[in-house]
């Protein structure tokens, strides 16, 4: 009973993170049906189009791990629900989002490289969805997206100490690749910088997509 009411009294917020299309917004949109919760819709790290780029310090895919000045006021702003910025169509409940007594949730993609610092900065708990790759390629292809190898090559040769599979792969050169090769290297690189976080992000779980589908 201890441990049950530990977990209802525990207002850090959560992080929802994954590969793109892996079923995180669903994920999140899910865990702010909670009592107590507030979703907020946009994800502070998206550095596409008029997205906000967390506060638009951010040109792409990036690994956070000294944010600068502006970022931590940003992210901590953001995850105390202070951040109408970061408020969109996709919320739940944002207008509770800065209540004391709120647990606010943040889904965002494209924090999935930076979890410890994230953690760092605002206690928040990260919950990292992962999805089949194959599965993960079928919903790109229905949305008319291609894996873009070029937004995550700067982490290529880190993934590549994990797995040297990767790194052979990129070495074959992009254009040598069929779709699903490049969804294998954008997939596993991605998920294998965020095993590689996991002892650093305090209290981070992972969680199939099938497993919460069932």
């Amino acid at each position: 009973m201890s441990g049950r009411m530990a977990a209802m009294s525990d207002r850090r917020p959560l992080l929802v993170t994954g590969v793109p299309r892996s079923g995180t917004t669903w994920a999140a949109r899910l865990l702010a049906t909670a009592p107590g919760t507030a979703l907020a819709g946009r994800e502070p790290m998206n550095p596409r189009g008029r997205q906000y780029a967390l506060g638009g310090t951010l040109t792409g895919w990036v690994r956070l791990t000294e944010p600068t000045p502006r970022q931590r006021r940003v992210l901590t702003s953001t995850y105390a629900g202070r951040n109408p910025r970061t408020y969109g169509r996709y919320g739940r409940h944002q207008w509770r989002g800065p209540l004391p007594s709120t647990r606010l949730v943040v889904k965002d993609p494209f924090a999935m490289l930076s979890t410890p610092a994230i953690a760092a900065v605002t206690r928040a708990r990260a919950l990292q969805v992962y999805r089949h790759p194959g599965a993960v390629l079928t919903s790109y292809r229905r949305m008319g997206w291609r894996p873009d190898l070029d937004e995550i090559a700067p982490f290529i040769p880190e993934a590549a100490t994990h797995f040297p599979e990767l790194g052979e792969a990129w070495d074959r050169g992009v254009d040598a690749l069929s779709d699903a090769e490049r969804m294998g290297v954008f997939w596993g690189v991605l998920q294998a910088l965020a095993l590689a976080d996991l002892d650093a992000a305090p209290g981070a779980l992972f969680v199939a997509h099938h497993e919460l589908a069932g």
